[in-house]
């Protein structure tokens, strides 16, 4: 259960900042108290794990491959921890930097939406959702690219989401390309039905490219200066 906490509880926060209108202290503590929250189970998860190994979560009654499956291992705790420092602290400096917007709520609003893909991302089963969650946090990424509301901000962010659905595309190409050779999308049973066929092959220079643009890997890195 405790791996659902991490998408669960920042997009709860996040429903509530969007209802708060300009309360902008109180979107200040909704924010704090989520991120120091995420960072306190982070932390849990590591004790959790040790004693009784891979966590797996199932977030509906169905079973695999048609069922939202969470999977929490040592190295996605690790990851975990990370995105809820880098959370935490970044909501740390925002409570003095951005109070000169006034719509603070849909900033902070927008940072946990960002924070719930991005732990989506690090702890889902499957590749359809892994795709949902990390198409969820780049949305919040382009508001936020544009939250200051200047010529140059809109610009940055057009390129971003430009960019993004291109990368999206070649994801969701890359994805097909695993499905068509694997006939599933579950991580665990794709890296036992795997084999080196040519389809695989596509599939991982999609994978490569798709990534790439959204990493701003060389040579898919131009956007990365205006964002």
């Amino acid at each position: 259960m405790i791996a659902s906490y991490f998408v669960i509880i920042p997009l709860l926060s996040g429903f509530v900042l969007a209802m708060s209108g300009k309360r902008n202290k109180f979107a200040e503590l909704v924010a704090l108290i989520t991120t120091s929250l995420l960072l306190f189970l982070s932390v849990l998860l590591f004790p959790l794990i040790n004693a009784s190994g891979t966590i797996f979560y199932q977030l509906s009654g169905w079973k695999v491959p048609y069922t939202i499956s969470l999977v929490v291992d040592n190295l996605s705790a690790f990851v975990l921890f990370l995105v809820s420092l880098v959370a935490f602290f970044s909501t740390l400096y925002s409570i003095g930097y951005m109070r000169r917007f006034s719509s603070l709520s849909n900033y902070y609003g927008l940072l946990m939406l960002l924070i719930a893909g991005l732990n989506g991302v690090t702890i889902t089963g499957d590749l359809f959702n892994l795709f949902v969650f990390m198409e969820v946090s780049l949305i919040a990424t382009y508001a936020l690219v544009a939250f200051q509301g200047e010529a140059e901000h809109y610009e940055a962010a057009f390129k971003y989401a430009i960019l993004g659905s291109i990368s999206s595309t070649l994801i969701l190409f890359g994805i097909g390309c695993v499905y068509s050779a694997t006939s599933s999308l579950t991580l665990m049973q794709i890296s036992i039905k795997s084999a080196e066929t040519p389809v695989l092959y596509l599939a991982y220079g999609f994978f490569l490219t798709g990534f790439g643009l959204k990493a701003s890997m060389f040579p898919f890195h131009s956007w990365l200066p205006d964002a």
